[in-house]
């Protein structure tokens, strides 16, 4: 299905991989970013808070 001069070293991707990639690196990427930022700071302010409570 090339066209003569077509140069592409891949081929295109299907629909349903172009989907998954998008949905991967789209919402629920962000979604996913977004909650590990949350836990790590969860963590970081429960290690300030035992480090306060035993006086350190």
């Amino acid at each position: 299905m090339s066209r003569p001069g077509d140069q592409r070293v891949f081929s295109r991707r299907g629909p349903a991989e172009r989907g998954a990639a998008w949905l991967v690196t789209g919402p629920l990427g962000h979604l996913y970013a977004a909650l590990a930022d949350i836990a790590v700071i969860g963590a970081r302010q429960l290690a300030i808070l035992a480090r306060t409570r035993l006086g350190r």
